[in-house]
């Protein structure tokens, strides 16, 4: 697992394993799973280009 990624899951993880998430304010709250949703979307759209830049060079 490269680092960025890694980063990020074990940011999420904390929060919720913290119970600090139950705390949030309701707008607070969308807020951070709209970050949360677009940090792993972006994370997953950089995996599907890496491996299709691999695949390509590969051929």
């Amino acid at each position: 697992m490269k680092r960025p990624l890694f980063l990020a899951f074990a940011i999420i993880c904390l929060v919720l394993w913290s119970g600090w998430i139950a705390k949030l304010a309701w707008w607070e709250l969308k807020l951070w799973l709209a970050a949360t949703t677009v940090n792993l979307l972006s994370v997953g759209i950089v995996q599907i280009w890496c491996a299709r830049d691999r695949a390509a060079e590969g051929e």
